[in-house]
């Protein structure tokens, strides 16, 4: 099975401060190896930007990316 690359905004990085909203940026990922886990109610969901974020991203070497969309959404996003 091929790996196909999903790219979305990041809003935060690991347990960094969350990136400012003009310096965000698209990040490409594997559709295969990543995990994906809700944090709808997490009580750092709302992050200082003024973003929710919604869902988190773990990559195989272990970082965690932030990003607005649900899990439904990226689970669409990774499977299309």
């Amino acid at each position: 099975m091929a790996t196909n690359i999903v790219a979305t905004t990041v809003y935060k990085l690991n347990q960094r401060p969350p990136i400012q909203l003009t310096e965000t940026y698209q990040v490409g990922f594997p559709t295969q190896g990543c995990l994906l886990k809700a944090c709808i109610g997490s009580p750092t969901r709302d992050l200082g930007n003024g973003i929710s974020v919604y869902c988190q991203i773990q990559v195989p070497n272990g970082d965690l990316y932030f990003v607005q969309q649900t899990i439904a959404q990226m689970i669409t996003l990774f499977n299309t």
